[in-house]
């Protein structure tokens, strides 16, 4: 680091980014597809007074440094948005239960001394990080990829948004981006996006892990996703907490070590009776596995020591609980359970089923619900044309998960469905994908090679914050 406003980044986010992204930036049209030309405002130094030329001049003046590359205020307030907007997405659920004034959100404490302005400037740091590193890699492979109809979708979109809430489009424009976005500023920032963001769908692609090596990586971790069948008994310890003092009152106690010595004791025996009935009265737990449970250590132990045998029962403590649990082993599988994978239309304007019957109207194919779906999509689903895999029980809906599962699911089949309270759902079903173990594994394997991957393109990166504004590089470089 060559001075206190500069530093290097090392930093991943998620694989999923690109999803994330879409709700803002990439999402097509939710009605109908209308294509425009771009006019490009030439100011004429001759006509135009020094005035604007200085207001272009500043608005694009560079912000901060990465890699040696100029970035401007208008940029970097773009990438800051979107990264915003994602983190509120994703956390607003927990803000509401800690009772956050999101009004005020950026002035609050994220972490020590650094505030939410802080972090998002980090998270748009990164994220541009990122982007420039994408897109260096990319060329230098001689990548190529035309991002015309995608700027214009994202424009178009925007302009609905715009129009939607009544907002003239270059004001909306600076309501969502920042005080420097405009239309020209904006538009190489986002094809470099769009960009980006198709090179790393091909890195992810490309490193795809193999059927070989998902196997051999659940050869080494058996214990993290085979399934268990078992029955379980809680006996809980007798240890008084409270006492009725002189005035007859039930008040809180504290019991002696001698008290709770003796109630685990009274709890073991009563534990080790229940030994030989555990397998017909315990607590039955079905395929429950490391993915989808919760074990206690001791339990875990138990039930995926080698050599266990159905009808296996142990007795142990309920640490750090005063109590025991008794447990029944019945067996040990890896459950092939295919996942299901359909194209689907999520939104929360429109009934479903008015978007079916539209479908049905039309061609009727899977071509062309990919086309309807571009129309109506709210969530981003066009990333992979509104492909979901792996869908399994519990990540879905009951009722949709029963619908994708039912034995007499064909490819072709469709089905619509307004859930209360959460969205609407247009369905085409595709068919059966791995078993969810073959999915998780894949994934995980999958992440770990695009984070090492990105981690390589993006150590030597420079960021150089050009007029000491972004407080965080500070607090980083001071070990906060």
């Amino acid at each position: 680091m060559s001075s206190q406003n500069t530093t290097t980044n090392s930093g991943v986010t998620g694989l999923d980014r690109r999803k994330m992204e879409a709700q803002m930036e990439a999402k097509k049209a939710r009605r109908s597809k209308i294509f425009w030309w771009l006019v490009l405002i030439i100011f004429l130094a001759a006509v135009v007074a020094g005035v604007a030329f200085l207001k272009i001049k500043k608005d694009n003046a560079p912000f901060i440094k990465i890699n040696g590359e100029n970035i401007s205020k208008a940029e970097f307030d773009y990438h800051r948005a979107i990264e915003k907007a994602s983190f509120l997405n994703e956390n607003s659920y927990y803000f509401s239960m800690f009772g956050l004034d999101m009004s005020t959100i950026e002035s609050q404490t994220y972490d020590g001394e650094m505030t939410f302005a802080d972090y998002f400037d980090q998270l748009a740091t990164q994220k541009l990080v990122r982007t420039k590193a994408l897109k260096d890699a990319a060329k230098a492979e001689g990548y190529e990829y035309d991002t015309a109809a995608e700027y214009a979708e994202t424009i178009n979109n925007i302009k609905e948004m715009a129009a939607e809430q009544e907002k003239k489009y270059e004001d909306y424009l600076k309501m969502i981006y920042g005080n420097n976005a405009t239309e020209k500023a904006l538009e190489p920032v986002i094809k470099e996006n769009i960009y980006a963001l198709s090179y790393e769908a091909k890195l992810e692609k490309d490193m795809r892990p193999t059927d070989e090596a998902v196997k051999a990586y659940y050869e080494e971790n058996k214990d993290q996703y085979d399934s268990v069948d078992y029955r379980l008994i809680n006996i809980s310890a007798d240890v008084p907490t409270t006492i009725t003092d002189e005035a007859g009152n039930e008040v809180a106690y504290d019991a002696t070590e001698e008290e709770i010595k003796a109630a685990m004791e009274e709890a073991k025996k009563q534990a080790e009776e229940k030994r030989a009935t555990v397998a017909t009265e315990g607590e039955e737990y079905i395929n429950a596995s490391m993915q989808n449970s919760y074990f206690h250590e001791s339990l875990h132990a138990f039930l995926y020591e080698d050599g266990r045998k159905a009808g296996d029962t142990s007795v142990m403590e309920n640490t750090p609980y005063n109590g025991y649990l008794v447990a029944s082993f019945e067996k040990r599988y890896l459950d092939e359970t295919p996942t299901e994978s359909a194209r689907v239309i999520i939104t929360s304007s429109t009934d479903a089923q008015t978007i079916l019957d539209e479908w049905k109207a039309g061609a009727a194919t899977e071509e062309s619900f990919i086309e309807i779906l571009e129309k109506y999509d709210e969530a981003g689903s066009i990333i992979n044309d509104g492909l979901y895999g792996g869908i399994s029980a519990g990540s879905v809906n009951d009722e949709i998960y029963a619908w994708l599962s039912a034995p007499e699911r064909k490819a072709g089949d469709t089905m619509a469905k307004n859930v209360e309270g959460e969205a609407n759902y247009v369905l085409y079903y595709v068919g059966k994908t791995d078993p969810k173990w073959m999915s998780m594994i894949r994934s995980t394997l999958l992440s770990e090679a695009m984070n090492e991957h990105m981690n390589a393109l993006m150590k030597d990166y420079l960021i150089e914050d050009l007029n000491g504004q972004l407080k965080f590089m500070a607090l980083i470089q001071q070990g906060q």
